[in-house]
């Protein structure tokens, strides 16, 4: 399997660290020596949020415990990382934190009624209050918004049909383009959001365009998360671009 540069999510990790409000945690080293939920170890913000705590609050990972609900499908090459497995009835790692399983939870939230039970229970609390801030930071300052899913093609299959992976790659920049003509024409672009024009408008002003393709214009981001992802034993040596994505898109 390669990896086309074609990041068709982008989620800011900041968004998705909460802790319990009656553990003791009022700064990011707090969270030393205390248990986090996620869906998994390996998940693409479990691995940016590790990331972002030890280089930028000099939190020590090693002294983080992660609770899982089942093993994951890849091999954790550090054997030190300290990981246990649920037992009971299933449930999200939202649920342990309300519950007070765990002291944190990190991961993707995409179910409406936990996100409400979250930002209502005054059992939890953000990590970051300002968040909104701390991803316009990372943005501003190293070019980082954080891709969570990309577009995967078998390596056979690329080998075969070396022209392959760059069409693909073409066809989801041209659909990018396409993308914000609609939006900007306002026409069919339809939007519970009022002035989804002008908030367009004021996003390409202040941060240019955030959702471009492409190794190029990517470049931080991708040596960030392999870094990352070797630092955590999630790969067992540090990957270089060349061998994570498609021969075609290393030109982008």
């Amino acid at each position: 399997m390669v990896l086309l540069p074609v990041f068709i999510k982008r989620k800011p990790v900041y968004n998705y660290l909460w802790v319990r409000s009656d553990r003791g945690i009022s700064a990011p080293k707090d969270l030393e020596g205390k248990t986090f939920a996620s869906v998994g170890y390996t998940s693409a913000i479990s691995t940016y949020t590790r990331g972002f705590l030890q280089h930028f609050w000099g939190v020590d990972l090693s002294r983080l415990t992660w609770l899982l609900g089942a093993p994951g499908r890849f091999e954790v090459h550090d054997k030190s990382v300290r990981i246990n497995y649920a037992e009971g009835p299933r449930k999200t790692p939202i649920a342990r934190l309300l519950d007070g399983d765990v002291d944190a939870s990190t991961g993707d939230i995409t179910d409406a009624k936990a996100w409400a039970a979250l930002e209502s229970s005054p059992d939890v609390k953000r990590m970051f209050p300002d968040y909104q801030e701390q991803n316009r930071r990372l943005l501003q300052d190293r070019k980082i918004l954080t891709p969570v899913h990309v577009i995967a093609i078998g390596g056979k299959l690329d080998k075969a049909y070396p022209d392959l992976a760059r069409r693909i790659y073409d066809a989801f920049e041209r659909s990018r383009e396409l993308a914000y003509d609609d939006a900007v024409g306002d026409g069919s672009g339809y939007s519970i959001t009022l002035g989804n024009r002008e908030l367009l408008r004021d996003q390409l002003a202040a941060s240019g365009d955030v959702w471009k393709h492409g190794l190029a214009a990517n470049q931080n981001v991708i040596e960030t998360f392999l870094d990352y992802n070797f630092e955590q034993g999630v790969t067992k040596t540090r990957l270089s671009p060349d061998r994570v994505f498609a021969r075609g898109t290393l030109d982008t």
